[in-house]
């Protein structure tokens, strides 16, 4: 029996390195999938022309806040339940609701996702909840990583 490939013990999978990348993949690629859910309801317009022009600053500040896990010691023995979960509403939150916010063309009404039904109302109440959903994911991430990073460099051994 080859005890290389016999390892009994905790993963050596980091964590806080596995999070950070799955955090830059949604980052880059949650602008194109809610473009994608967008155009299939044909519903773009300026909102989705600002998003394609100036998406570039969103993602740069998705990538920077996906930066945060690196402040957590790599030997801290916790699975970040909290940033999992926070990064889980800020992606699904604004891939959701900006696939439903109503778009404004260049004349005429807004247009509005071809799943509600010319409901420009119902449309917006549902792309402004998960948008604030997004919203929550974003502040709830800043701290949970803040605060990982100060529990797992209050409980690192003192070095003298």
């Amino acid at each position: 029996m080859d005890a290389a490939n016999n390892h009994i013990g905790p993963s050596r999978a980091n964590p806080r390195i596995i999070m950070m990348v799955v955090w830059m993949f949604a980052a880059l690629f949650s602008i194109p999938v809610s473009l994608v859910i967008k155009f299939s309801g044909e519903n773009g317009g300026w909102l989705t022309f600002i998003l394609v022009m100036f998406g570039i600053f969103l993602v740069g500040f998705w990538v920077f806040l996906g930066l945060l896990p690196l402040f957590i010691r790599s030997d801290y023995a916790s699975r970040l339940e909290w940033a999992w979960a926070s990064m889980a509403l800020a992606f699904i939150g604004f891939i959701v609701g900006n696939a439903n916010l109503p778009d404004f063309g260049d004349i005429g009404p807004a247009t509005v996702p071809t799943w509600w039904f010319g409901n420009e109302e119902a449309a917006s109440i549902t792309g402004g909840i998960f948008l604030v959903v997004s919203a929550i994911g974003h502040v709830l991430w800043l701290v949970s990583c803040i605060a990982y990073a100060v529990l797992s460099h209050r409980s690192a051994p003192e070095a003298f």
